[in-house]
């Protein structure tokens, strides 16, 4: 009796180890392997003005509607670098990557977004151009809340920010 007691607590032990290491595998698999992505807010000194764009191709959620620049996140790329990077490709604008700050972070099954902001002079923002198929436009807080109020489809879902958690890191 003791030998079957022993036999059945050695494959308990060894069917929990198991479970218990499949489990933070998925777990593990499901947090890594998920796609991330980054929103880069690029504001003027005054955080009055935010720097927004129109994809004209793309995902078809995102064609026709307000936006700001960003995307997926490469390989063996930190956040702050696939800020700068995707802010450069579709706007030719370059901030340095240490410049920007890490203000909200979205996680879902299928993906995590993260949203960072950064402040440039407003002659800065005027001169971002189309890289790639979009039109780029500054526009003011102000304006573009009232916009959403009026015409809330214009927006992509992932556009809105609250303007104070911003304001508390500069």
């Amino acid at each position: 009796i003791s030998n079957i007691d022993s036999s059945f607590f050695v494959n308990f032990i060894f069917y929990k180890f198991l479970f218990l290491y499949y489990n933070t595998y998925l777990l593990f698999y499901s947090f890594y392997m998920q796609i991330q992505y980054v929103l880069t807010y690029v504001l003027d000194e005054s955080k009055e003005n935010v720097l927004c764009l129109i994809k004209k191709s793309g995902p078809s959620f995102l064609i026709g509607k307000i936006n700001v620049p960003g995307g997926k996140i490469e390989p063996k790329e930190s956040l702050q670098s696939a800020c700068s990077r995707e802010l450069f490709e579709e706007t030719g604008l370059s901030i340095d990557s240490k410049k920007w700050i890490n203000f909200e972070t979205y996680i879902s099954e299928k993906f995590i977004l993260y949203k960072f902001c950064s402040k440039v002079p407003k002659t800065e923002l005027d001169k971002a151009y189309t890289k790639e198929k979009e039109i780029i436009f500054v526009d003011s807080i102000k304006n573009l809340r009232e916009r959403n109020a009026q015409s809330p489809n214009d927006f992509n879902d992932d556009f809105w920010f609250d303007i104070h958690k911003i304001e508390k890191f500069y």
